[in-house]
């Protein structure tokens, strides 16, 4: 029988690692030895590492997300790409990566390169985009989009000018948001949760609202009362943190 080529074995390992990530709630542990495809996974990527190590790399990568340590992620990541292996795929798999581990404005930045058109995958990506509060970003990659062609049917694209008009009308800029967000990001953090569902976001503006505010609101796998707790964690690290604190965005945490 021919031995399985290093491609097939990383389809294999993503797909599984993808499907780890849709079930996982919490961040898994590399050093627990009852989770027996967590070990699975960090073997056959060593395999995979001495048969293809740009993708292997990669695959690494994944599952040090999967487990929760960003800068172990990023490690292999940059190593993936200083190898030669394909740009887009390892700037988007360090975009999804940020966002699952709560690093927002580090997303952004991806989202930047991989969310433009020219890449050819703006679609998918511009979920992404909206789960990190790009707004400005994405309304010029839609405008981008549009001159080429794309169509954006599927993309809630009221909902994103919108809200990219509340924050460039009170002076609040994608950053600022990225900024609250990573203290939300680090709350969730501590309490080792991936905020893995993309969030719920209401635009409120003069027509509902005064002042118009973007809502953001993180619902995740934990009690009403767990959820009450972080939420006042955050809006406490916003208070000490940001001042003023924005009336154009605002982030709450809520159990699912």
């Amino acid at each position: 029988m021919t031995a399985p080529v290093p491609a097939t074995i990383a389809n294999d390992l993503i797909n599984t690692i993808n499907a780890e990530m849709v079930k996982s709630t919490h961040f898994r542990s590399a050093s627990d030895l009852s989770d027996t495809t967590i070990q699975m996974l960090f073997r056959n990527a060593k395999k995979l590492i001495k048969a293809d190590a740009r993708v292997g790399y990669r695959v690494t990568g994944m599952i040090w997300q999967l487990c929760g340590d960003h800068e172990k992620m990023v490690y292999h990541f940059k190593n993936a790409m200083h190898l030669g292996d394909d740009k887009y795929a390892i700037v988007s798999s360090m975009s999804a990566g940020c966002i699952n581990l709560g690093y927002f404005a580090e997303a952004q930045s991806h989202f930047a390169v991989c969310g433009d058109p020219r890449q050819g995958h703006f679609l998918e990506e511009a979920v992404r985009g909206l789960a990190i509060a790009s707004y400005d970003r994405l309304c010029k990659h839609m405008a981008e989009a549009e001159k080429m062609g794309v169509d954006l049917s599927s993309i809630p694209r009221e909902t994103i000018e919108r809200a990219a008009g509340i924050f460039s009308k009170a002076g609040f800029s994608d950053d600022d948001a990225a900024m609250m967000l990573d203290i939300a990001g680090e709350v969730m953090r501590e309490h080792r949760i991936f905020p893995s569902d993309i969030a719920q976001i209401d635009v409120a503006d003069e027509e509902w609202s005064t002042p118009s505010c973007v809502y953001y609101t993180f619902r995740l796998p934990v009690s009403s009362e767990e959820a009450a707790d972080m939420y006042d964690e955050l809006s406490k690290r916003i208070a000490e943190r940001i001042s003023p604190i924005p009336d154009a965005f605002h982030i709450s945490i809520r159990e699912k």
